[in-house]
């Protein structure tokens, strides 16, 4: 008996390992480390570094509104059904405010590019309705965008400063997360902290004069 138990508790390991090693997706990327190409993630990757719990216990709703061929969607959406939340998609980019106040998210993530143009139609605002008070213009704008955001995740570039303030302030948020990777890698770092596993190295690169030892 003990050597059949043995035998069934060394198969289920081999098992988890093949699962483990097993492709789970394939991501596009433009070729930013060479031609352009499908990655292949493997379940481990994804499934025990990527997939994080959310901070917020609150109803959980995001919008999936850039090509889900691309790590940067598809990591959002599945990390929001795994937190067991709704994704309302955006099938035209342009009518993405149109959505925002259909769907009503209580999470935006995306580029810095979307959350410029939030601070721009906010100014447009602003200029609308010059006599307004701010406490009554933001409450009226954070009505505009379904008046449930609590969440902010920039990701691709660096958020411009006077964009994160504005963020924080008219949206009542203690912080912007930031987020930063590659599809070949996922997740390297969350709001400026690296991410428990990942191993960083410096190399030389003469031709941009940038040296591990600057």
């Amino acid at each position: 008996r003990e050597a059949i138990k043995k035998k069934k508790n060394k198969k289920k390991k081999t098992e988890r390992g093949q699962q483990k090693n097993k492709i789970f997706t394939v991501l596009f990327t433009s070729g930013s480390t060479g031609t352009p190409k499908g990655v292949p993630m493997l379940s481990h990757q994804w499934n025990e570094r990527d997939m994080n719990t959310y901070p917020s216990r609150d109803a959980l709703v995001a919008m999936s509104h850039m090509p889900l061929s691309h790590i940067t969607d598809r990591h959002h959406v599945y990390v929001t059904l795994f937190n067991g939340g709704r994704v309302g998609v955006v099938y035209d980019s342009e009518k993405l405010m149109e959505t925002i106040q259909l769907v009503r998210p209580t999470i935006l993530f995306g580029a810095p590019a979307v959350f410029d143009m939030v601070r721009d139609i906010y100014r447009d605002m602003c200029m609308a309705s010059p006599e307004e008070s701010e406490e009554s213009r933001q409450k009226r704008f954070r009505h505009f965008c379904g008046g449930r955001l609590k969440l902010f995740v920039s990701g691709g570039a660096a958020l411009d400063s006077q964009t994160r303030e504005f963020l924080q302030k008219c949206f009542r948020v203690p912080e912007v997360i930031d987020g930063y990777g590659s599809t070949e890698t996922g997740n390297i770092a969350i709001g400026g902290k690296i991410r428990k596993g990942v191993d960083l190295k410096t190399l030389d690169v003469p031709e941009l004069n940038m040296f591990s030892t600057d």
